[in-house]
């Protein structure tokens, strides 16, 4: 199951109640990875979203948890900062940061909440770093203490890391910019300080290397990838989980057209699990399975929409429809009151 934003968090970014619900729902999931949770006050990109760095946000975290492996589910956090795609009016008024002081003014977050000009992030110094490098590792911790299995690194989709990775966002002339190897520094730091906490076999990487979201914009994905993937390989994580341009699929989110093909990149340089993710079907992800492009396929909205989904797709049964209107909200509506289907309720897998 794919990470996806809910939004059904209180004023504090504790996850609601509901939540278990709603995760435990779809435990059927090969594995769960949580909506992005972000690691410290100042990285959220909306204006609900859930935290990992509070005592209540990781009480409520562990009840979802425990609501998950009561019903033999496995799930992974996605931790995240949104670097200088936070916006001051969802963060308490705390001010974006970002590898370098640019700014950028399109894609879903430009120019953020009621701004009539892009935010010009400040640029972080080397402590700023080394403090966000303790956060992950302490959201890690976090993590660990709420009971999940596992944790997943967020970078992808215009987030902080991703920011460091692309040269349009990070002009930086120290360490931690300039050459690919260097911009790709932050990454590799932080991914040794969640291993450190939840060793190897239980640390993902979740990558976009497409995407075009607040003007993130790689010009060679291809080496970019393969570099991370060579990285990643030599320290053995569990999988690297990416994200395709979704025009192979649908127009949800716009990506360029024409640019190759990440999967097999990372397929000839990472020997972990490869997880494809971006519009597949049952049809065309267990093509893609078959073919040995990927290992595993993440489905976000037909899970969304369809709480039994492993069930359905092995019995080939109609999907229920989904109503976008309720993707995003507070209530129970949208999240989970979407049924079953009936055969489900008397068997099971």
């Amino acid at each position: 199951m794919s990470p996806m934003t809910r939004t059904r968090v209180d004023e504090n970014d504790v996850i609601l109640p509901i939540a278990a619900a709603y995760y435990s729902q779809r435990a059927s999931a090969g594995l769960i990875i949580s909506e992005a949770t972000y690691i410290l006050p100042g990285g959220k990109v909306r204006a609900s979203q859930p935290g990992i760095f509070t005592k209540e946000q990781i009480a409520a975290w562990k009840k979802v948890i425990d609501a998950v492996h009561a019903k033999n589910g496995v799930i992974f956090a996605q931790l995240s900062h949104s670097g200088r795609s936070s916006i001051p009016e969802y963060n308490g008024g705390l001010y974006p940061v970002g590898p370098s002081a640019l700014s950028f003014d399109s894609g879903a977050h430009g120019g953020g909440a009621g701004q009539d000009e892009p935010l010009i992030p400040k640029e972080l110094t080397l402590d700023e770093i080394d403090v966000l490098i303790q956060a992950y590792h302490k959201a890690a911790r976090n993590a660990k203490e709420a009971g999940f299995d596992g944790v997943e690194l967020h970078a992808g989709n215009a987030g902080l890391v991703e920011q460091f990775l692309h040269a349009v966002s990070n002009i930086r002339t120290d360490e931690y910019g300039g050459s690919l190897e260097n911009r790709m520094r932050f990454l590799l730091d932080v991914i040794d300080r969640l291993i450190a906490v939840y060793g190897k076999e239980r640390v993902g990487l979740r990558l976009s290397p497409h995407d075009r979201l607040s003007d993130q914009m790689d010009p060679d994905p291809i080496t970019t990838t393969a570099l991370i993937a060579k990285e990643m390989n030599k320290r053995g994580i569990a999988y690297i989980n990416l994200l395709e341009p979704h025009n192979k699929f649908d127009p949800y989110i716009p990506y360029p057209e024409g640019n190759p093909e990440t999967l097999a990149t990372v397929r000839q340089f990472f020997k972990g699990v490869l997880v494809a993710n971006g519009g597949y079907t049952l049809e065309t992800g267990d093509a893609a399975v078959k073919n040995n492009e990927a290992d595993a396929i993440a489905y976000g909205r037909l899970f969304l929409v369809n709480p039994d989904l492993p069930y359905r797709f092995k019995h080939n049964l109609p999907l229920n429809t989904p109503d976008g209107s309720t993707f995003y909200g507070k209530t129970e509506k949208g999240y989970i009151d979407y049924p079953f289907h009936e055969s489900a309720l008397l068997r099971t897998l």
